[in-house]
């Protein structure tokens, strides 16, 4: 299996996308955050652009044999039901969402990853472990003995998202080494994923192309803001994307980073719901363009309540064209 190619300039931040289901392009405006200093206008956040999903390995952050990434992890209580090769099929009512743990994932060769939690033994994947994915915008790697992992197949270069399942099910994003960008005001839109009961049914929420996900941050301020919108879908564990997708609303966020920091903890509300986000900014400071030019991305993770007793959690990979 050949190697995927390192990122280009030609190709910054196209999404690899997958088969029709996901409805039209969303609408709406970021929130305006108290206390920033006024900035220009930014252009639109880019349009999603379909093309053929990848066929090789997942696009992995534009990382290299021996790399690592590193981001957020939130994890829920829930009694996870597999199959016969480990996959996850299923998963028993939620109390408890942690959101305090970091996942590490080194790409160690083709189909082969091995990943380590905050003082856990790492576990490995490799090509015999690859399975039939629930939905085409995931590559699955499973088995009993080490639990899953589902890595996108979407094309940000610069960041990634995914579930990791031993035992608990778990939603990251991550990215190479993290930094704060050497730049003015910088524009990312992203891609939301995560599982909720809501009403007491579980859902997933997945957000690509129908509905927003954008951040816009002033790195000389170190301020900015982000909002996503929640949208629904039936069959979590399964080809949700082709499930009618139901948007429940928008939740937002201001983010001050402190000097010298990349990453944030903040308090996250709308639609209903509060709860938190956790992120670290990460970009390649090798792109064959040079630092701060290329791309850039923020790797976050969040968790939600209303007070209904409605839950949601999962991770938001964001991406900027720097270019």
């Amino acid at each position: 299996m050949a190697l995927r190619p390192r990122w280009t300039a030609a190709a910054a931040l196209v999404l690899a996308s997958v088969p029709a289901g996901c409805g039209g392009e969303g609408s709406g405006s970021p929130p305006v955050a108290a206390g920033i200093p006024p900035t220009p206008s930014p252009a639109p956040a880019p349009t999603a652009t379909p093309t053929p999903a990848s066929t090789d390995d997942p696009l992995f952050a534009g990382a290299s044999i021996g790399e690592t990434i590193v981001g957020p992890l939130v994890c829920s209580d829930g009694r996870v039901t597999t199959g016969a090769q480990g996959e996850v099929v299923g998963i028993g009512p939620i109390t408890q969402i942690r959101n305090t743990d970091t996942i590490r994932i080194t790409y160690v060769g083709p189909d082969s990853y091995r990943t380590a939690i905050d003082g856990l033994a790492s576990l490995a994947f490799t090509p015999d472990t690859k399975r039939v994915p629930p939905s085409p915008i995931y590559a699955r790697y499973s088995a009993p003995s080490a639990g899953e992992l589902l890595l996108g197949q979407y094309s940000l270069g610069f960041v990634t998202f995914g579930t990791f399942t031993a035992p608990d099910l778990c939603f990251f994003a991550g990215g190479l080494p993290p930094g704060v960008l050497n730049r003015q005001t910088v524009d990312y839109f992203g891609i939301v994923d995560g599982l909720g009961v809501v009403g007491g049914v579980q859902s997933r929420f997945f957000n690509a192309t129908y509905g927003e996900a954008r951040m816009i941050f002033d790195f000389p301020t170190a301020t900015g803001l982000f909002s996503f919108d929640l949208v629904q879908r039936s069959d979590p564990f399964g080809d949700f994307r082709a499930s009618p997708p139901v948007k429940l609303g928008t939740v937002s966020a201001n983010v001050v980073l402190a000097p010298g920091q990349e990453s944030f903890f903040v308090p996250l509300s709308g639609a209903g719901f509060t709860g938190t986000a956790r992120g670290r900014f990460v970009h390649d400071g090798g792109s064959i363009l040079g630092p701060n030019i290329g791309g850039a991305g923020v790797a976050l993770v969040y968790e939600l309540r209303s007070p209904a007793g409605d839950l949601i959690y999962g991770s938001v990979a964001f991406a900027a064209n720097l270019i």
